[in-house]
């Protein structure tokens, strides 16, 4: 039988196609069909998406700033916002501020249209450790519910949530960047502030009158960035395009499932009548 197989040909094997087409075709559809009864059992995903790019900062005093050994850079604010946006702690932290646990651990229905702060201070911060006590829930969050990428054009990410229900995904989203946004300002203000003070302290230390100007000029621009940040909206990153209501689920996507049904049975009817011709040989 080895050595008969070795002499088959392309012609042969198409020859085995041919013959068996119909049964081969209707093994196809019978799969499909299966298939596409089995997507119905599937729970239901609705995507939401939204687009936000990074605010740059202009402003002429980075350089300047170095040289009394202070760092006022604000770039690559992007790329700590996605570090931050994937973090244990601020997952953990967002979820248990806006009471979406049971959501995700239990897969239990919220009220959407009350979802609110949770009444208990919740701060986030480094130092907030959480992993140990739900370790699944965040991990679920983050693999299965959060997609984060970033687009060929420097600082613009694209955001989306995956839930069983369009509301839930539209919402969720929308408390996230408006989180992800509120984290990094608040960061933001905490840095102006110590660099605020940390030029104060420089006027009594130097003594020469252009390095004082430049100091004054560094001290003046902290404030205005302080003022701004304390007072925006949206501070970090603007939206290009808002969490939108998502109409049709993208799971299960039941085209797909007829696909690959189809193109399964027609694997396994042409793989069945091929065995059968060898075994007849």
């Amino acid at each position: 039988m080895e050595e008969n197989i070795e002499n088959f040909s392309i012609g042969y094997l198409i020859k085995i196609l041919l013959n068996n087409l119909t049964r081969i075709l209707a093994l196809g559809l019978i799969f499909a069909s299966i298939f596409f009864g089995l997507s119905f059992f599937f729970e239901k995903k609705y995507l939401s998406e939204a687009t936000i790019i990074e605010v740059v900062d202009s402003s002429s005093s980075l350089s300047a700033s170095s040289l009394f050994g202070i760092d006022l850079g604000r770039s690559n604010n992007s790329a700590k916002a996605i570090a931050v946006m994937q973090s244990r702690d601020f997952i953990y932290y967002f979820l248990t501020k806006y009471n979406l646990l049971s959501l995700i651990e239990k897969n239990e229905d919220i009220d959407i249209s009350n979802i609110n702060e949770n009444k208990k201070e919740i701060v986030f911060s480094p130092e907030l450790k959480v992993l140990s006590k739900i370790p699944g829930i965040v991990g679920k969050f983050n693999k299965e519910i959060l997609t984060i990428d970033q687009a060929d054009v420097d600082g613009i990410i694209i955001l989306s949530i995956s839930t069983k229900k369009p509301e839930y995904s539209q919402k969720i989203l929308d408390l996230f960047i408006k989180e992800i946004d509120k984290t990094m300002k608040l960061d933001f203000i905490s840095q102006t502030k110590a660099n605020i003070n940390a030029l104060k302290n420089l006027t009594t230390e130097v003594k020469d009158p252009l390095s004082l100007n430049i100091i004054s000029e560094l001290h003046n621009e902290e404030q205005k960035n302080l003022i701004k940040a304390e007072t925006s909206e949206f501070f970090s990153f603007k939206l290009l395009d808002s969490p939108y209501l998502p109409i049709n689920h993208y799971f299960p996507n039941r085209l797909l499932f007829i696909i690959f049904g189809f193109i399964l049975g027609i694997i396994i009817g042409y793989l069945y009548f091929f065995r059968k011709k060898i075994a007849f040989n």
